[in-house]
């Protein structure tokens, strides 16, 4: 996990897409740059495969810089790809769970008045962010004394 510098305990998706995101535009632009030097059985698939690649990149770039998660004491926040940040506190939590899948583990957060945050569930200590969550449920503001701030998992 890339630790943000927008806010205190702020978490970026890996950097693993960052570099998938660059790597994806540059082919694009290679895809393009390459048509003058192509015979003409090659220019449709360059001319179709270019745009398609930087479109692509690009979407993975912004979604990388613009997603971020951050777990304080009292609350939860998250920013989606669209500029919309929810934030929940853990007082007002309905439900929470795990949703695992063939494909990705991920973990869902749900409030009483219908906010919904839903993160990958390996980016972080998820028991310690269930026990930290129904402990301000039950109205204790610290369940155990290691509880704060939030780990990664296997750490």
């Amino acid at each position: 996990m890339n630790n943000a510098s927008l806010a205190p305990g702020a978490m970026r998706p890996p950097i693993f897409h960052l570099i998938i995101g660059w790597w994806v535009v540059v082919c694009g632009a290679g895809f393009l740059a390459a048509i003058p030097f192509t015979g003409p059985d090659y220019t449709v698939p360059l001319l179709i495969g270019g745009p398609i690649c930087l479109v692509l990149g690009f979407f993975v770039l912004v979604r990388y810089h613009r997603w971020y998660l951050v777990v304080g004491s009292h609350e939860i926040a998250m920013r989606s790809l669209m500029w919309k940040e929810v934030r929940i506190r853990y007082a007002d939590v309905a439900k929470h769970k795990m949703v695992k899948s063939p494909y990705a583990h991920v973990y869902r957060i749900t409030s009483r008045d219908g906010k919904v945050i839903t993160f990958d569930g390996t980016l972080l200590d998820t028991a310690e962010l269930a026990r930290t969550i129904d402990a301000h449920r039950m109205g204790n503001q610290t369940p155990s004394p290691g509880a704060v701030p939030f780990g990664y998992p296997g750490r």
